[in-house]
């Protein structure tokens, strides 16, 4: 059925539209598919002051992340380095094992994808284990200053420093090893490290002890060794100075670390002036110098090994 309209104006009559529910629904439905793809749009080429302070915050949260990500990667590294040096001590000092040489792991893989829920917890998860490792390594410390407090008195007696006052390293002769007896003219195996210096000059005790022996070299049991000290330290460690020219010392007597016992001579088997010293550790004679670490820096250390080991013949 058609509607028609008379209009009085122009003396015609105009067809009426009657709008139904149906043009209604569709007219609306497409006003909001357009609205969605207008506001899409807008949304993907422009960003809200909250939307951009949000990517802002994102960003920095990230770099943070990358950068307690190193430092715990580099705590990590450290407290490894501490537990590699406490197994050192105790091996070389306190001859222990009780250090598991174990090394740690760090985690870090480069590139992550981005889960801001998973990088809380994996921090949280890290920072919670590094907790955990410092708390037993500061157990394992404590343990460590309890044990060197019970080894000072240890530390004291063994023998630590050069014999005589040689800053230089330039009083340095014949070392440990097979040298040219200067005497025999043989192959003989030197069994200490010697030091040229004037007669007179100042010898040392190396560590805390008793003087086992103090001996003229007219007493059978010099065998060569002229005016002759020995000192007991205790802890299995003695050490012998030979060729003294004097010694102000007498058995029984208690030494510390560098109170002078005696000085340089050329008594006994000698072709000059100088000390002969040796190390004795459990009845075994060993390299003396590997008994000066108190006195000497690494460097220093490899000057006078290769001091000692260029003069191939022996003052005695």
């Amino acid at each position: 059925m058609r509607l028609y309209i008379f209009n009085r104006d122009i003396l015609e009559y105009k067809r009426f539209r009657i709008i139904t529910l149906g043009r209604v629904i569709v007219f609306m439905a497409i006003e909001i598919v357009i609205c969605f793809i207008l506001l899409f749009c807008i949304t993907s080429l422009f960003s809200t002051p909250k939307e951009k302070e949000l990517k802002k915050s994102i960003k920095y949260i990230l770099n943070e992340y990358d950068n307690i990500n190193r430092r715990v990667i580099e705590s990590e590294v450290i407290l490894g380095q501490i537990r590699s040096n406490d197994s050192i001590i105790y091996e070389t000092i306190f001859e222990s094992q009780e250090i598991n040489k174990k090394e740690f792991e760090t985690y870090y893989e480069g590139e992550i994808e981005y889960d801001y829920c998973e990088i809380v917890n994996e921090v949280n998860t890290r920072l919670s284990n590094l907790d955990k490792r410092l708390a037993k390594e500061l157990f394992t410390l404590n343990k460590l200053v309890l044990k060197s407090e019970l080894q000072r008195d240890m530390l004291l007696h063994i023998p630590a420093i050069q014999p005589i006052d040689n800053k230089d390293l330039k009083r340095t002769a014949s070392g440990w090893g097979w040298r040219v007896h200067p005497i025999y003219n043989i192959k003989k195996f030197h069994y200490g490290l010697d030091f040229t210096a004037p007669i007179g000059t100042p010898i040392y005790a190396t560590g805390d002890g008793i003087i086992e022996y103090s001996i003229l070299s007219t007493d059978k049991l010099s065998r060569g060794y002229g005016n002759l000290i020995i000192i007991d330290h205790g802890y299995g460690y003695k050490t012998l100075y030979a060729h003294l020219n004097k010694f102000n010392i007498k058995k029984g007597d208690k030494i510390e670390r560098g109170k002078i016992i005696g000085y340089v001579g050329s008594s006994g088997l000698s072709t000059g002036p100088h000390l002969h010293y040796e190390v004795i550790k459990d009845g075994k004679k060993v390299n003396p110098i590997n008994y000066l670490f108190n006195s000497l820096t690494p460097d220093e250390y490899e000057k006078i090994i290769e001091i000692s080991n260029s003069i191939k013949k022996s003052y005695d």
